[in-house]
């Protein structure tokens, strides 16, 4: 989350409209996020970011997503997974998605 402060700001238009809500996740066990009791993978962050869009602006709705390392392949993962949701993506020093059975 403290990764995108600096950044938050600067996705604003000089009215604040492009990027009005800019929600920084800390995927789980990141930052302060808390800890999953079990293994962790990308897809489970993609279903996660879907969550939390469908909490903060109802289901359905339209948004840009952006990341920066395993952020940004979780990025690519909900654009790609679903791209009716996604307006525009940015994946930040990302290798991409991780491909690979889940654990």
């Amino acid at each position: 989350s403290d990764s995108f402060a600096a950044l938050a700001p600067k996705l604003c238009d000089a009215d604040g409209a492009a990027f009005a809500d800019v929600v920084a996740l800390d995927l789980a066990g990141h930052g302060l996020s808390d800890h999953r009791n079990g293994p962790y993978h990308a897809v489970d962050f993609a279903a996660d970011a879907i969550y939390a869009a469908n909490e903060l602006w109802g289901e359905g709705c339209h948004f840009n997503v952006a990341g920066h390392s395993l952020g940004g392949g979780v990025a690519l993962m909900v654009a790609g997974a679903w791209p009716d949701r996604i307006r525009r993506v940015a994946a930040i020093e990302s290798a991409g998605a991780l491909a690979g059975p889940a654990a």
